[in-house]
């Protein structure tokens, strides 16, 4: 008798969070397993907290066997700065572009999806990489869970993963929030962090994986006001920043290698590109030499330091990000005389 008002206490305990688990795994608000996330519900309501790692790879894997990609884009955020339909536009008629950069991964992220589609496509004829020299110095998978490489990729846990999703769906601030704007339709200031604004302008294609951030829209409105509300913040800080100085490891050279390999297997057509970045620092002279030393001199293109790029801050959305123009302006500097 003892054991039955146990079990009945412990179940009305625990039937709150058994339903709010319950509740998720059949919404998916993060798109971890959905079928298909194109047409995942809920898709009204959405998350800063969306994985754009994730959401690419599950889009990815999902749609490769009817589009069959053979054009791919690695980097962080600012790799969005290269639109897949312009850039195929300096390709072959057969190009099928796919972008796989997502914000704060780096190296590890990159070498892992290379490996991955090395497995898993039949060619990898186009590729373009992005890169800084934060992005270098990250080879081993992050510890943040948005930024984290996906265990179909990574070959990592894939409990340890999924777990983390529902950790966050179990934080209370962002159950309240998701019920309110679910029940009421109504977006609040304290849901800031959480959910998007519906009046959010980015674009995400669920086709080949480009992100449109959401600023390019407020500049093409009113660039003025767009700019001087970021200056008036003091986002466009003096420069050239100060350096930092971040060594060449083991780790970074045998990754580089092993994309170096994958690429040669596949006699992939890449480019790989370091970023013009606002603060106008060149990327570490030992990053790239290394660079030059496993990729060749005639597939190196550094657009870091002061240059007529990184000049205007119209260039940038803001001191991180450069805009797409310039993105299309390094495609044809790279392949208009080609």
């Amino acid at each position: 008798m003892g054991m039955k008002k146990f079990l009945l206490r412990f179940f009305l305990l625990a039937s709150p969070i058994i339903a709010i688990v319950a509740f998720f795994s059949i919404v998916d608000v993060f798109m971890l397993y959905y079928p298909d996330v194109r047409t995942a519900p809920f898709q009204s309501i959405r998350f800063n907290g969306l994985s754009q790692n994730l959401l690419a790879v599950n889009l990815f894997s999902q749609q490769n066997a009817d589009e069959k990609y053979n054009a791919f884009i690695f980097g962080n955020s600012r790799s969005r700065a290269f639109q897949g339909k312009v850039w195929c536009t300096y390709l072959d008629d057969e190009c099928a572009s796919f972008h796989f950069g997502a914000g704060g991964t780096g190296l590890y992220d990159a070498y892992k999806k290379i490996r991955y589609l090395d497995e898993v496509v039949d060619t990898i004829r186009h590729a373009l990489v992005v890169v800084d020299e934060n992005f270098l110095v990250l080879n081993t998978n992050s510890k943040e869970l948005m930024q984290m490489t996906p265990p179909l990729v990574s070959k990592e846990s894939k409990f340890l993963y999924y777990l983390g999703f529902y950790r966050l769906k179990l934080d209370v601030s962002f159950m309240w929030a998701y019920f309110d704007f679910l029940l009421f339709r109504t977006y609040r200031p304290y849901m800031k962090g959480g959910i998007v604004p519906p009046d959010f302008k980015g674009l995400f294609n669920f086709t080949n994986g480009d992100i449109i951030y959401p600023s390019e829209a407020l500049i093409q409105a009113d660039s003025s006001t767009y700019y001087q509300g970021l200056i008036d913040r003091g986002e466009f800080f003096s420069r050239p920043a100060p350096k930092k100085e971040h060594p060449v490891t083991e780790t970074e050279v045998t990754q580089l290698m092993k994309i170096r390999a994958v690429f040669d297997r596949h006699k992939t057509d890449y480019k790989i590109i370091v970023s013009p970045i606002y603060d106008q620092v060149s990327l570490g002279a030992h990053h790239l030499r290394l660079l030059v030393e496993i990729f060749g001199e005639t597939r190196v293109y550094n657009f870091s330091g002061k240059n007529p790029l990184t000049e205007p801050i119209g260039n940038f959305s803001e001191n991180i990000h450069y805009r797409p123009h310039v993105g299309t302006q390094i495609l044809e500097q790279i392949y208009g005389g080609e």
